[in-house]
């Protein structure tokens, strides 16, 4: 499938909330920047009308935003427009274009992207656990908290890789190291709190890295 260019931000009106001068000069450099085709200009943009910062909050804006940055090889931006056409925010529900994006974006080893590519494989008609799982790995392996959690409950489950608690405990104690309180939750209830993880594990990760061996193999807004 042939990615489509997003519409021409440039006949949108200035919608710049405030009055603040400042504010007002840094939309006009970004729309400048942009419009000479500077990817993180457009990206910024994008950003500011999903948040709702300094504009009137407009999903749709914003996936025009970042498609502009995606189409220019921006890997946040792919994964951002991939993640909008999950969830059908700004643009239509589409899981195959989301997979584009994210594949792309992914393939840059942005570490949102690949997480979101796991949870993909888990919707009905994905890939399923053990692509999911492989995922995971490659987020995981880079410290995405969300991913190391997933692929912590993976291990802990014996979805699509084999079942192993030392495993399991390991990337679910990296990600509640990283603040994923629903990683330290799940090591509570296992029982292990307070536990130690052997330290080979700690220091090189061994067999608990992948679920195959190579990392080759959501929290949602």
């Amino acid at each position: 499938m042939a990615f489509e260019p997003a519409p021409d931000p440039s006949i949108a009106p200035d919608n710049t909330t405030g009055t603040n001068p400042a504010v007002a000069e840094r939309m006009r450099r970004l729309r400048e920047a942009s419009a000479q085709g500077c990817a993180d200009a457009q990206f910024e943009i994008g950003c500011l009308f999903h948040a709702g910062e300094f504009v009137a909050r407009d999903d749709a804006e914003a996936a025009c935003w970042w498609g502009l940055a995606a189409l220019g090889g921006h890997a946040r931006a792919q994964c951002e427009l991939g993640c909008l056409h999950v969830l059908g925010r700004g643009v239509a529900r589409n899981l195959e274009v989301a997979r584009l994006w994210l594949e792309s974006a992914a393939a840059q080893s942005d570490t949102l992207a690949q997480y979101e590519l796991g949870m993909l494989e888990l919707e009905p008609g994905g890939g399923g656990t053990e692509s999911a799982a492989r995922w995971f790995a490659r987020a995981g392996a880079q410290d995405h908290p969300c991913a190391q959690y997933r692929l912590g409950l993976a291990y802990r489950d014996g979805a699509g890789v084999v079942r192993d608690d030392e495993c399991a405990m390991y990337w679910l104690d990296a990600a509640s190291t990283r603040g994923c309180a629903l990683a330290a939750y799940a090591l509570a209830e296992l029982g292990w709190r307070g536990r130690r993880v052997p330290p080979r594990r700690v220091h090189h990760g061994e067999h608990c890295q992948s679920p195959c061996g190579s990392f080759e193999c959501r929290p949602r807004n």
